[in-house]
């Protein structure tokens, strides 16, 4: 018997044998997984660190974005209104080319011609006044235009009267005109 005991020791011992190799072998493929587990998290957490740089990065593009858009609409907003400017400058050459193709008095108002007309047909006690004297001045050399404008500018729309109730005369018709009397010499 115990040849028939050994044997049924054996046996036992084949079954845990077999019982320690299966945990041992789940035990491997636990370890397995288990590293995979580990390298998983660590490339889920290498993940989420990029993502979050990426994050952080679009937000310091979105803000820089920002930024630049707002210092283009500060460089928009002077160069829009130079263009307004610059078409109201186009504007008034444009007119005052065609005020002087028209004649030129009404350079000087938008009366002036009316008032010359006037002036024409009314009867006078001296002679008949004379003006605006600008239009009698004719540059030889326009570059002396902005100088003799900054010295005698106002003088170009002075009349010349020989008589006091010459003077008084031309006063109302300025004034009739919707004109402020400048000078009367």
């Amino acid at each position: 018997m115990d040849l028939k005991h050994k044997k049924h020791q054996i046996e036992e011992f084949e079954r845990q044998l077999a019982v320690e190799q299966g945990k041992l072998g789940r035990d491997a493929k636990r370890e397995e997984v288990q590293g995979q587990l580990e390298r998983a998290m660590q490339d889920k957490e290498a993940k989420i660190r990029e993502h979050k740089r990426a994050v952080a990065d679009f937000d310091d593009y979105r803000k820089a974005e920002t930024a630049a858009q707002m210092k283009l609409q500060g460089l928009q907003e002077p160069m829009r209104r130079n263009r307004d400017k610059l078409q109201g400058i186009d504007d008034q050459i444009d007119q005052l080319k065609q005020i002087a193709e028209k004649g030129g008095l009404a350079i000087y108002h938008r009366n002036m011609p009316r008032l010359v007309q006037q002036v024409e047909v009314a009867h006078w006690y001296g002679e008949k006044p004379v003006g605006p004297l600008g239009q009698y001045v004719k540059l030889k050399n326009p570059v002396w235009a902005p100088a003799l404008r900054a010295m005698i500018g106002w003088t170009m729309h002075a009349w010349a009267v020989t008589a006091e109730r010459d003077r008084t005369q031309l006063q109302r018709m300025f004034k009739e005109n919707g004109m402020c009397v400048l000078r009367l010499m």
